[in-house]
């Protein structure tokens, strides 16, 4: 399928370019085949992307599931959109090339003022970031400090879980 042929292109230019990450999302679903579950859900990420974990694994690259927002219906419900969903994805691949891309925009947007403690939930999970600030509805990539995330918790909390990964504005 065109999902399979863009995966493996993107792995292999993550490689030839020498990239640590690879920043993708664990929302895939075939919901034309099935009624949305959790549990089909996270089976379905898991098989999609527990070959590029394995090759990732070798070639020393990084596979970042990235924070993502609830944006369609519940019936087609955006798997990963719920911080504990995401860190059980990570968590089932049993692998340290399985982390966590923190998109502050995504995280304000789904998680709104508790983007701190969803930082400290996933924790050493997170090993790099999409950075930019937004308004709680709108996922516009804004400059920090022109839209309404609290910034200073944010701050706080990488602090709190010893982050020393990368910061990469997303502008």
């Amino acid at each position: 399928n065109e999902y399979d042929v863009a995966l493996e292109r993107a792995y292999e230019t993550t490689k030839m370019f020498g990239a640590k990450y690879m920043v993708v999302h664990g929302d895939e679903y075939e919901f034309d085949k099935y009624k949305f579950s959790p549990e089909r859900a996270l089976q379905y990420n898991y098989e999609i992307y527990a070959p590029y974990i394995e090759k990732a694994e070798k070639d020393g690259i990084y596979l970042a599931f990235e924070t993502v927002f609830e944006d369609r219906t519940p019936e087609m419900r955006r798997f990963c959109s719920k911080a504990e969903e995401l860190k059980e994805l990570i968590e089932k691949f049993k692998s340290p090339a399985a982390v966590c891309c923190w998109d502050f925009g995504h995280a304000h947007i789904a998680f709104g003022d508790d983007q701190a403690d969803k930082i400290r939930l996933l924790g050493k999970h997170i090993k790099c970031t999409h950075v930019h600030d937004n308004r709680l509805k709108e996922d516009l990539h804004m400059p920090l400090f022109t839209g309404d995330s609290d910034l200073l918790a944010i701050r706080k909390a990488f602090h709190d879980i010893n982050y020393d990964g990368i910061f990469s504005l997303e502008l």
